[in-house]
């Protein structure tokens, strides 16, 4: 009775090794994946765009020269 079990077992387990090899290995279809749409971007609103950047100016031109200063630095060293 033991060796009965042990045979349904071992054709059950290759019933689905089989299945699932077959799975991989099954050509895919030709159907290309869904894509979701894309939200559009709501308009900003009327506050936001009265905001004046004259006073962050002067701040970002600085931080962009310190930037670039620091690229140029960096470019002449040989990373670790």
């Amino acid at each position: 009775m033991n060796s009965r079990f042990r045979s349904r077992c071992a054709t059950l387990s290759l019933a689905l090794i089989s299945l699932a090899l077959s799975a991989c290995a099954s050509v895919p279809s030709s159907v290309p994946p869904p894509t979701a749409r894309c939200p559009k971007p709501a308009p900003l609103p009327a506050t936001i765009l009265q905001i004046d950047t004259r006073p962050s100016t002067p701040s970002l031109s600085k931080a962009s020269e310190w930037s670039e200063r620091s690229e140029a630095i960096l470019t002449g060293e040989t990373p670790k």
